[in-house]
């Protein structure tokens, strides 16, 4: 368990993109996971997305973490995180997996859920 301030953000921000990149699938949910908590600070939305977007995994709990943060940043970032919907290149799992926990939220609007469809692949 770990907690994320204004003072250490950064520090976080970049221990996660240094555990992404290893080959171990659950070193890299760690760096996911890591990089979840900071969607949270709308500043790292875009950067995030662009780093999972890059991210070629058929581990489960590692696209499973992909997922949530796309959940997470559509909740925080609304229209940054529509653009990265239109021009992704994740797998089909992934998008389709984040799209429904979408629709699953209560923090996502009846209208964005039904817009949210068109993305399916």
């Amino acid at each position: 368990k770990f907690k994320i301030t204004d003072k250490n953000k950064l520090d976080f921000f970049n221990l996660g993109k240094k555990y992404i990149l290893f080959n171990e699938p659950f070193r890299k949910r760690i760096g996911l996971i890591i990089l979840l908590k900071l969607v949270s600070k709308k500043h790292y939305v875009k950067e995030i997305l662009n780093i999972i977007d890059k991210i070629k995994t058929e581990h489960y709990y590692v696209q499973m973490a992909m997922s949530w943060i796309i959940c997470e940043a559509f909740v925080k970032d609304r229209e940054t995180t529509l653009t990265f919907l239109k021009t992704n290149n994740l797998d089909k799992f992934v998008i389709n997996k984040a799209i429904s926990k979408c629709r699953d939220s209560f923090r996502v609007s009846d209208f964005d859920k039904e817009l949210l469809k068109s993305f399916k692949k």
